[in-house]
């Protein structure tokens, strides 16, 4: 999926007050709709994005849509650290057009 454009990273409030939506210009999924991760054992088998957001302290749950990303937090985790540290991972990821998910798993 290589894109030579800049990664554009949005943020979007959502109903929840512990989930995040991350709006990218990617396409992030090639033939599936969507890709949910309520663990981190989960997302290291099957999501190298998502597993690398889940090393984010205070992240408990991750999906992956065609071009977007939600990450919600555990009540503790600190929104600073969650927000700032989930936009620079997606920026270097998706900047290095490295393998979101395996869609095939």
């Amino acid at each position: 999926m290589s894109q030579n454009n800049p990664v554009y990273v949005s943020l979007e409030f959502t109903p929840n007050p512990n989930t995040l939506k991350y709006t990218v210009n990617r396409q992030l999924l090639k033939t599936r709709t969507s890709a949910n991760f309520g663990r981190k054992e989960d997302a290291d088998a099957a999501s190298p994005l998502a597993s690398k957001l889940f090393a984010i302290p205070g992240i408990r749950g991750v999906m992956i849509g065609k071009d977007f990303v939600t990450v919600t937090k555990t009540v503790e985790g600190d929104w600073d650290v969650v927000h700032k540290t989930t936009s620079q991972t997606l920026e270097d990821h998706l900047g290095s057009d490295s393998v979101v998910v395996n869609e095939e798993k």
